[in-house]
């Protein structure tokens, strides 16, 4: 699996428990998630305290202002832009490479995404280094397509331009963050592209083994999440509570996560619980029996999102908003699933699920025979679909029946 996948799965994957299953799938739903042989928490929390409640947010520049790398006017023949967005977020430019035909970089790691640009004459290139399969991204007036890079590794990628002639690669650095909540290089994004809604967020300072909000009363159509970042990893939990009670808990993440937008997809899990009144929302390091711990290297945080007018078609990955174009269903006692996902003019984004009310069974997800994530029932995984041709796609159910597997296939909306 490349650097790129498998830091953007890590970070999206999550564990929730305390809620049904209906409950589980809509907050999978709601934000790109993974998991591969086991269960992995999501990202790690910020580095300091930030505390919003029903308001606009302004966006803040990192470091202070990141001056913009010397760049050339043009490579590969098309001017080359200076700074570039996604999102909500700031990228500056960084470094480019032009080459005849084809050109090879090696973008080095970061803590933050780092955004690709991609120009060449013939109008298509194919690119490898993003995923284990080489993508087709279209690449009309030049330097016009877009896609993000989260690694904390060295990534070698490599464009060809489909019909030949002069192809190039322009690298753009983190430089400022989205409208929201946001501490150092951790943000909780003020909106989201499927029209969800920051309504409060807190990021806590480490070792702080526990943060909380305020808000003036509960209902169902809030989002939540509490993010961990924790050296032991799954071995401790962030459980969340409602004035003591509690709603639920997720494993942390280990040392090898990425702290980058938070948000993603609008939060985390739903719950139906009303509460007509001020509530105060507790986000707590505790062992896996939810009886609380402490910790010098902790980082926890929290949000809570407005989903009332959110589109649960609509998803982010790669820096992008992915529109639900077909959903496919097997069976319900079908143990198996295939698919040919057409991915010869762009890669397309699938979300495989097993609604299997089991969370005992697993559901192993398999693009061109090779393992690409493996997720529990009630839960679902999210891979690209990439390739020259068509991805054949195939899901492996064990366990129970009904199994109950689905595969949801969307497409880039457009450029950020």
């Amino acid at each position: 699996m490349s650097n790129q996948i498998k830091d953007v799965l890590a970070h999206q994957a999550a564990s929730v428990s305390g809620v049904d299953i209906e409950q589980r799938m809509a907050g999978v739903k709601a934000q790109v998630r993974a998991r591969r042989t086991r269960r992995n928490s999501g990202i790690a929390a910020g580095v300091a305290f930030a505390l919003v409640s029903f308001g606009a947010m302004n966006g803040v520049t990192f470091g202070g202002g990141v001056q913009a790398a010397s760049r050339p006017a043009q490579l590969a023949g098309h001017e080359v832009p200076g700074t570039t967005s996604s999102l909500g977020y700031g990228f500056r430019y960084a470094e480019g490479k032009q080459g005849e035909g084809k050109v090879t970089l090696k973008v080095k790691g970061a803590s933050t995404a780092r955004m690709l640009r991609f120009a060449a004459d013939s109008g298509e290139v194919v690119v490898m280094g993003l995923d284990e399969r080489p993508m087709v991204l279209k690449t009309t007036d030049g330097f016009t397509r877009t896609w993000q890079l989260l690694s904390t590794q060295t990534t070698t990628v490599r464009a060809t331009a489909v019909d030949g002639g002069p192809v190039g690669i322009a690298v753009y650095d983190y430089s400022k963050a989205a409208p929201g909540v946001s501490k150092g290089t951790t943000t909780y994004r003020q909106s989201i592209a499927n029209g969800a809604e920051l309504v409060a967020a807190k990021i806590g300072d480490k070792g702080e083994s526990k943060v909380s909000v305020q808000l003036p009363r509960l209902n169902p159509t809030m989002s939540y999440q509490a993010d961990c970042f924790e050296e032991r990893g799954i071995d401790v939990w962030v459980t969340m509570t409602v004035n003591g009670q509690s709603m639920g808990g997720r494993s942390c993440s280990g040392e090898d996560t990425t702290d980058w937008d938070l948000g993603i997809g609008g939060g985390g899990f739903r719950n139906e619980m009303v509460i007509n009144q001020p509530v105060t929302l507790e986000a707590r390091l505790t062992d896996k029996d939810g009886e609380p711990v402490d910790s010098s290297t902790v980082r926890l945080s929290m949000a809570v999102y407005d989903i009332s007018a959110s589109d649960d078609s609509i998803v982010e990955f790669a820096g992008h908003a992915w529109k639900l174009s077909e959903t496919l269903n097997a069976e319900p006692n079908a143990k198996t699933m295939t698919a040919s996902i057409d991915s010869s003019s762009e890669p397309a984004l699938v979300v495989a699920g097993s609604l299997s009310p089991s969370t005992s069974a697993t559901v192993a997800q398999f693009v061109d025979g090779v393992e690409r994530s493996s997720f529990s029932g009630g839960l679902s995984s999210t891979v690209v679909a990439s390739g020259t041709a068509k991805s054949p796609m195939r899901l492996v159910y064990t366990g129970p029946t009904p199994a109950k597997l689905q595969m949801e296939i969307y497409r880039m909306v457009a450029d950020n």
